[in-house]
């Protein structure tokens, strides 16, 4: 057996993360001071601004949930134990290239980038009778690097080994309480191994050495490690001057109502794959891979593009599963033509009110890995010409062969495993930089405080109290910044956590009676939503987060399990724009509302909807429960904590509720512009005045 490559990593690397320091962070006294005593400064941010100038050229790792097949799962119950997985191609083929790109996994607490990513992995390559041929790689601390963002990992061969299959040894397994709190698991999303431009893993045969297999979850399955889609998004690279993004038919009232796309070219050319790239979803309402057609069959038409020869690709028997936002191969017997047309007879909907649409970023027309599409004319049955989609960017015919995607210049998945892996260099180098800079600074420090030790009073006053005055302002406002933490951790989350406490007593002593368990679970369910809103609600503005719609439709999911609901924003995506103070407020109204429906109503379903007209935002919450009883619904005692809210957002609070036949609270809060940057300008005076 040949080693091709061998690559360890130190746990100490994870200090690199903690410590790093950003390259365009504001310039301190200290910081200062080192650039004019040490040249190393001055290179250390020279370097990293090159770095940075250099990223900006390379694909990036996403943090959304970009939709697709989960990959690989396995569970051992031993905690020192290991799980290997095989993979077998039909027959040998020259390996020069593998990847493997982590899973991930989002859940209350946000993004894991990578789930079930073990402490060791070996990658093997096996000939036909799964001997060793070749060991590719072998992580030491694979869940320890310095940039744990979801990278995959590449390896290149120095030169192609023949091989049948690989195996993948992994140990050190993460303990995961779902679905049972004694598994160990590993967790892949996909294998790549290349031969040149194509990837012999994909659609290969996968089995698992294992305690427990996890098949019946459509989420994990062996087959989704080898079926080419990823959490990773398209393969772009970034491109300043895109400026046509795809294509995106009219509306339509139905599913059914196909629509046509010929593609012609300049002479006959050899095809045997189609190959289709999703759009950018248009609204958050939009799963990620919208609009790709659900049935569809390319037809080859003769030379003078009039008459069908024959059917290239039939796939109008079944729906199409969506890829996620990934692109969606698919191969045929090799023919020669010179016009195709891809007829698409069912397409996409997403809601029964919602028009159909039909929509690409780009179609490539392949010879093996090459696009033989690129610049061919286009035309469709549609004929809408060139229609603007957002700021300067445009749909159209044109866009559906210009070589790019919806976010930049499309390249072969080989070339963009490789770009990531330089980016993932360029990161580490980044986060070694800035801890070099910062140790440089804590160094200086120390060599001041000593040099300027006995120095006068007036020397130390003069030389101290700008950092001094400085470190004062930001302890103040830490201080207050823990102050209003503790007391919502106090409010919020005390009380349930002392509720949780006492009804677990009673559970012990009544084993029979699951209701305080019940109660137990929704308490919790209650503390998840309140630490969420509030960690939420604190997170800088500058910092990428979710819109309020989407945080809001999370907690009914957290909060409303026991009961069946739905809920409705119309299209409303990042359009509703609230200060911190009417923010908090809208949170806090929402979650005593959803509290009062799951403790009090004893309702077995709930309706949410968000819709805004002009300046008039109008949360509706309903439910089929036990509705409010007259005489307590005249006191003004009752719902006082919405009524409370409702007053402190300028906003009209409707309540109508009968026995027997549920509540229905509507909140009409007025969108006032003026207030909002008001208050803005005001937050941002607290903030550095």
């Amino acid at each position: 057996m040949t080693i091709c490559t061998t690559k360890n990593r130190n746990l100490t690397a994870l200090l690199l993360a903690a410590l790093a320091v950003s390259a365009h962070a504001q310039t301190t006294l200290s910081e200062k001071l080192v650039a004019r005593f040490s040249s190393r400064w001055n290179e250390i941010q020279g370097e990293l601004s090159m770095i940075g100038k250099e990223l900006e050229t390379l694909p990036d790792i996403p943090l959304g949930d970009l939709g697709g097949t989960g990959g690989l799962i396995s569970y051992t119950s031993n905690k020192d134990g290991e799980l290997s997985v095989f993979v077998r191609w039909d027959k040998p083929a020259e390996i020069d290239l593998v990847a493997l790109v982590p899973a991930r996994r989002f859940n209350s607490e946000g993004l894991d980038a990578e789930f079930g990513l073990p402490n060791f992995i070996e990658i093997v390559l096996l000939d036909g009778d799964d001997n060793p041929v070749c060991l590719v790689a072998r992580e030491n601390a694979a869940s320890f690097r310095p940039v744990q963002k979801g990278f995959p990992f590449v390896y290149s061969l120095p030169e192609p080994v023949q091989a049948h299959g690989v195996r993948i040894r992994c140990s050190g397994l993460k303990n995961h309480k779902f679905p049972a709190e004694r598994l160990y698991a590993l967790a892949l999303a996909e294998l790549f191994c290349f031969s040149g431009q194509r990837n012999v893993a994909e659609q290969a045969a996968v089995s698992e050495v294992e305690d427990i297999t996890m098949q019946g979850r459509w989420f994990w399955r062996s087959s989704f490690l080898v079926d080419g889609l990823t959490p990773l998004g398209l393969p772009e690279i970034p491109a300043p001057d895109l400026l046509h993004i795809g294509w995106l038919s009219g509306a339509h009232a139905s599913v059914d109502m196909g629509a046509t796309i010929d593609i012609e070219f300049d002479r006959p050319v050899k095809l045997d794959g189609i190959r289709m790239f999703p759009c950018r979803r248009t609204t958050s309402e939009d799963p990620p891979g919208f609009a790709l057609p659900q049935r569809f069959r390319l037809i080859a038409f003769d030379d003078e593009g009039d008459q069908p020869t024959h059917v290239l690709f039939d796939h109008s028997e079944d729906d199409l599963m969506n890829p996620g936002q990934n692109p969606a191969t698919f191969r045929f017997l090799g023919t020669t033509v010179q016009h195709v047309r891809l007829e698409c007879s069912r397409i996409w909907k997403n809601f029964p009110n919602y028009p159909a649409f039909l929509a690409f970023s780009e179609i490539q027309l392949l010879h093996g890995e090459t696009n033989m599409a690129e610049g061919a004319t286009v035309s469709s049955s549609e004929k809408i010409g060139v229609v603007q989609a957002h700021d300067i960017l445009v749909w159209s015919e044109e866009s559906l062969t210009n070589g790019h995607g919806p976010q930049g210049k499309l390249v072969s998945r080989r070339e963009w495993l490789l770009l990531l892996n330089q980016r993932l260099g360029l990161e580490t180098r980044q986060l070694a930089l800035s801890m070099e800079a910062e140790n440089r600074v804590a160094a200086l420090r120390k060599r001041l405080s000593r040099t300027f030790g006995g120095i006068g009073t007036l020397a130390i006053l003069s030389l101290f109290i700008l950092p001094i005055r400085y470190r004062l302002r930001e302890r103040r406002q830490l201080y207050k910044m823990r102050l209003r933490i503790a007391g919502d951790l106090h409010d919020e989350v005390g009380s349930n956590l002392g509720s949780i406490q006492i009804l677990a007593d009673l559970s012990r002593k009544k084993w029979s009676d699951a209701e305080e368990m019940s109660t137990i679970s929704q308490i919790a369910a209650e503390t998840v939503t309140a630490v969420r809103d509030i960690v939420w609600l604190l997170r800088p503005r500058t910092v990428e987060q979710i819109s309020i719609v989407d945080h809001l439709r999370e907690s009914a999911a957290i909060m409303l399990e026991p009961v069946e609901w739905s809920f409705d924003a119309g299209g409303l995506g990042r359009s509703i724009l609230l200060n911190d103070e009417d923010r908090s407020n809208v949170l806090l109204f929402y979650r005593e509302a959803l509290h009062n429906l799951i403790r009090h109503s004893g309702a077995s379903k709930a309706t949410i909807a968000l819709r805004r007209q002009e300046n008039i935002l109008t949360l509706e919450i309903a439910d089929n429960g036990c509705g409010i009883d007259p005489d307590k619904f005249k006191k003004d005692t009752t719902l006082r904590a919405l009524k409370q809210r409702a007053k402190r957002l300028n906003a009209d609070l409707s309540i109508v509720s009968n026995p027997g036949k549920g509540t229905r609270l509507a909140l009409r809060i007025p969108l006032n512009p003026t207030r909002q940057s008001r208050n803005q300008r005001k937050n941002m005076n607290r903030k550095f005045g």
